[in-house]
């Protein structure tokens, strides 16, 4: 690979965990300092936040499994 394949891999990298596990998590604290843990949007948030961090990773580790 070239270094601008691997700066793209890096970029695309950051940019999808960004969106797919941090974002969530940052919403997820908002939303359980502005109405405390056991309210229904919190326990909704925690488990949205749960569930798109598992499916992005679990996406990125089957594509990537067979190859390494």
């Amino acid at each position: 690979m070239k270094f601008t394949d691997w700066l793209l891999l890096i970029i695309f990298l950051v940019i999808y965990f960004g969106i797919t596990i941090f974002l969530p998590v940052y919403y997820t604290y908002y939303a359980i300092a502005q109405d405390g843990f056991f309210a229904i949007s919190s326990i909704a948030m925690i488990t949205f936040s749960a569930t798109t961090s598992y499916l992005s990773l679990d996406f990125i580790v089957g594509k990537f499994k067979g190859k390494a």
